[in-house]
């Protein structure tokens, strides 16, 4: 799916003029990015992901969301001769997951959740309910 279909439906806005890349996938792990990824640079407990932005970029992420403007005299959208466009969305962590869902088909739509918490007896319980649900058809 190109950026510039994710932004228009999911709201933000990307610096796309002149490329408008075609993003394969997701990834809020530099670690796990592959070629064609959309980056999401978030905040987390302990570590900024914009720290990680070059390496995302130097292994092929097309594009790099993320909550706030990035100043880029400290954080560079080129590694290794990649380039990347980067996508400004204020809900960042809600988004990625929405794009993801979006590029895949929205899968979720067709599935029936059940929450099962507590202290004891939570995979009994989960085994139980499989088995109901598998012979109710």
């Amino acid at each position: 799916m190109k950026l510039g279909e994710l932004v228009r439906r999911l709201g933000g806005k990307a610096a796309l003029a002149p490329w408008d890349p075609e993003v394969r996938g997701v990834a809020v792990d530099s670690r796990r990015v592959q070629a064609g990824d959309l980056f999401a640079a978030l905040k987390g407990s302990k570590v900024d992901g914009t720290a990680f932005i070059a390496e995302a970029v130097a292994r092929g992420a097309v594009a790099v969301l993320t909550p706030h403007e990035l100043d880029h005299r400290t954080v560079t959208l080129q590694a290794s001769g990649q380039e990347s466009v980067s996508w400004v969305h204020p809900e960042a962590r809600r988004t990625i997951g929405l794009a993801a869902a979006l590029m895949h088909g929205s899968p979720a739509k067709d599935m029936r959740l059940a929450g099962i918490t507590g202290t004891n007896g939570k995979t009994t319980t989960a085994h139980f309910l499989g088995e109901l649900l598998e012979r109710a058809g």
